[in-house]
């Protein structure tokens, strides 16, 4: 087995530990406020399901949309910053 495929089979996992602070951040408070609203208007394991997939999809946006383009700025800065500290030694 290659080493292109065996890391091919494993990228879900990058995905979905990409997610978990994303999901972690908005999940509880959201997603109680959705259930209590929703609980008596669909099936439960229906709710269940729906609420979930839901945050799963938020997730992923807030991630793509926020977290990535946040994450190229703060690097973008740091690399300038220490760039300045290391000329300014020397």
């Amino acid at each position: 087995m290659s080493t292109a495929s065996t890391g091919h089979r494993w990228k879900w996992l990058v995905t979905a530990g990409a997610l978990t602070y994303p999901l972690y951040l908005t999940h509880y408070l959201a997603g109680t406020a959705l259930i209590n609203r929703l609980r008596d208007t669909m099936d439960p394991r229906l709710l269940i399901v729906v609420v979930i997939a839901g945050f799963l999809a938020l997730s992923r946006l807030v991630h793509r949309y926020v977290e990535r383009p946040a994450a190229r700025l703060l690097k973008r800065g740091l690399d300038t910053s220490f760039a300045r500290l290391r000329n300014a030694r020397g």
